[in-house]
């Protein structure tokens, strides 16, 4: 199992990162909540949702939430 945080300031794009905690991208203590210990991305992912609908996963250590986020993304976009 693994902790997770996810931003408290939103990023240039708007969307709270999460992030694993031995991200080398995880931001400052005060500007990380902690969300727990998941034994997967996609349950912390769906943690950070709670307190972030924006959330986003980092790139570097949350790969799994950043592709189901842009997945999510493209669907919304097709059935427009």
């Amino acid at each position: 199992m693994s902790s997770y945080f996810v931003r408290i300031r939103p990023q240039l794009n708007g969307t709270n990162a999460m992030h694993k905690e031995d991200c080398p991208f995880l931001p400052d203590a005060e500007n990380r909540l902690y969300l727990g210990e998941f034994s997967s991305c996609e349950e912390a992912f769906t943690e950070a949702k709670f307190y972030f609908p924006e959330a986003s996963g980092c790139f570097y250590c949350a790969k799994e939430s950043s592709i189901i986020k842009n997945q999510l993304w493209l669907d919304y976009i097709l059935l427009i």
